[in-house]
């Protein structure tokens, strides 16, 4: 029997975490290399409206912007719309996201049966997204069930916030 000490780290790896996810339009996912010129390019974002007003009428990083469709799509937007990202960039006090909990099940608007390589890689590219716009005190939110947490979630949470935040968390 060998006293060697394990070495490295742990780590966690699924199908697809050097990839990227590129949304298709019958409303599943492809896999792509990370270069690939469509998970780059930048979709428009169409306000629809802000929520309340914090500071002066003049549309700034203090209003409540409430943004309804693919997180992916508004947080790119955000992050990378010059417009966008002189406002928002390290700015953003809240971010709260409903991402599937990946139940197994079809609803009429999305799919919560999704490949759990699927999922984690979803959710690992939205964090990044979020890292970059997440004022130093700001705060994010996530609702997600047991399960979510299960597959691998808070790993990943706190891999992307680790240098700059504490991660936690908890159960309403």
């Amino acid at each position: 029997m060998s006293n060697a000490q394990p070495s490295g780290r742990l780590t966690l790896s699924w199908v697809g975490k050097e990839k990227a996810l590129l949304g298709t339009s019958d409303g599943g996912y492809e896999w792509v290399e990370r270069d690939d010129p469509r998970v780059v390019e930048v979709r428009l974002l169409h306000e629809r409206d802000t929520v309340g007003e914090v500071g002066p009428t003049s549309k700034a990083a203090t209003d409540n912007l409430l943004i309804v469709g693919d997180s992916y799509d508004a947080l790119h937007a955000l992050s990378r719309t010059p417009e966008y990202a002189r406002e928002y960039l390290g700015k953003v006090k809240l971010v709260y996201i409903d991402p599937p909990f990946n139940t197994g099940q079809a609803f009429e608007h999305y799919d919560d049966a999704l490949e759990h390589s699927v999922w984690l890689t979803m959710m690992r590219d939205r964090l990044l997204l979020i890292r970059d716009l997440l004022a130093p005190d700001g705060s994010v939110w996530v609702h997600l069930d047991d399960a979510g947490r299960g597959y691998g979630f808070s790993h990943q949470a706190s891999k992307v916030f680790s240098s700059v935040r504490r991660f936690t968390n908890g159960t309403i």
